[in-house]
């Protein structure tokens, strides 16, 4: 009967201590799995971050590429305005586009050089309708062009302005709004009285 009762202590002494190691393994096992959830959580924290600042810094160097082409294109315009028409109005506005958007090109590349963003040194684009034309239809159609450029080029600089993350392209695009308004008043402006004599 001892044996009987000591072998019976014995298995439940072992019984016993399997299950507390068991428990403990368990218990480490789970602290383990939160902790590695956590530095999870955080590592994805971290990258959704670093997409966000990588597609911020893309969307301000984009923002500035388009400002450099918003600029060459109202030059080059400026430049075929100037051999294309005889009317002292249109060629008022040409003049004060290359002159004002030859300014704002230096701006744009000096501030593109110290974020060490590439320019283009070249318009994407010169409306093909304009360049075979004379006189009044020419007239017209540079007219035209300065005020649907003008109003995607302030939309451009307004999104920038507010949705940028550069501090300094923001402050840049903040800078030249209220003249591309300006730019876009006169254009308006010039094409009615363009229209009104023709």
């Amino acid at each position: 009967m001892k044996k009987t009762t000591w072998y019976l202590s014995v298995i439940m002494i072992c019984l016993f201590t399997g299950f507390t190691s068991c428990k403990n393994q368990k218990d480490t096992a789970t602290e383990s799995d939160v902790v590695e959830n956590q530095n999870d959580s955080k590592l994805n924290d971290s990258t959704t971050a670093n997409n966000t600042t990588t597609t911020s810094a893309a969307n301000d160097a984009q923002f500035l590429m388009d400002a450099a082409d918003i600029n060459l294109q109202e030059i080059a315009l400026g430049q075929l305005a100037k051999k294309n028409t005889k009317n002292p109005d249109v060629l008022a506005l040409a003049k004060m586009m290359v002159e004002d958007h030859t300014k704002a090109l230096d701006e744009v590349k000096a501030l593109a050089d110290k974020k060490s963003i590439t320019l283009p040194s070249t318009p994407s684009e010169t409306p093909s309708g304009l360049v075979d034309k004379k006189g009044k239809d020419f007239d017209r159609a540079y007219c035209d062009e300065m005020v649907t450029g003008h109003q995607k080029a302030i939309t451009k600089f307004e999104t920038e302005i507010s949705g940028g993350s550069d501090a300094d392209a923001k402050a840049w695009a903040n800078k030249m709004l209220p003249g591309l308004k300006t730019h876009l008043e006169h254009s308006q402006d010039y094409q009615k009285k363009v229209s009104s004599t023709m």
